[in-house]
């Protein structure tokens, strides 16, 4: 909890700082749609790995601050489900683990400077916490004895395509997600997140260049 706690309070001094330093910010929301499994290097304890992908949520705030013409930084506060689907040899079922995350992408974007129409692309890492993770229809929290590590660190990378009314912009866009630390806290199985979200949102630019 004090891990949470301090990423959320990272990313609050991510805002306060960009809202105060910065001559040109905008706001925004985002709206996602994920496939995603687990890269998993052997056998799990439950089966083999299924090749099928889970379905999930990607809910986030979101803010972006100019640093020069065509590049940005966005901070990100993001509700994210990811996951897997186990095949299990000896029963011959498939079982799914569907796993819940606070994250937090710091994503640098570089943008074609076009209007109204406008081409992007995003890279950068974020920092997760694990909330709970779904196992058929129960619901339990990341801790040892489930054998879950809470905290994950990921690297993003995507493209999009917004489009300017106003002082608004509504953008789609496509993101690959790599995990970089293993989910589960037994060593012997390497398992790390990954896959693609597809989402839309808007900006709102709320301050602007005096």
């Amino acid at each position: 909890m004090k891990t949470l706690t301090k990423t959320l309070l990272f990313f609050c001094f991510l805002m306060g700082s960009a809202s105060y330093l910065q001559a040109q910010i905008s706001y925004g929301a985002r709206l996602g749609y994920t496939l995603s499994n687990f890269n998993r290097q052997g056998k799990s304890v439950s089966g083999t790995k299924s090749d099928e992908m889970i379905k999930g949520l990607d809910i986030g705030l979101l803010a972006e601050v100019r640093l020069t013409k065509g590049l940005t930084f966005q901070p990100e506060l993001q509700f994210i489900q990811k996951g897997e689907v186990i095949y299990d040899k000896h029963f011959l079922q498939s079982g799914m683990r569907k796993l819940s995350y606070v994250h937090v992408p710091l994503l640098f974007k570089l943008s074609a400077d076009s209007k109204p129409a406008s081409f992007f692309m995003t890279a950068g890492p974020s920092l997760g916490w694990g909330l709970f993770y779904k196992r058929g229809p129960r619901s339990e929290e990341f801790n040892e004895e489930n054998h879950l590590r809470r905290f994950e660190l990921a690297l993003n990378v995507g493209i999009g395509l917004s489009y300017a009314i106003n002082k608004a912009r509504i953008f789609l866009d496509m993101r690959y997600m790599l995990g970089m630390t293993n989910v589960e806290v037994r060593r012997e199985w390497d398992a790390k997140n990954q896959g693609f979200s597809f989402g839309m949102g808007v900006l709102v630019d709320l301050k602007s260049a005096d």
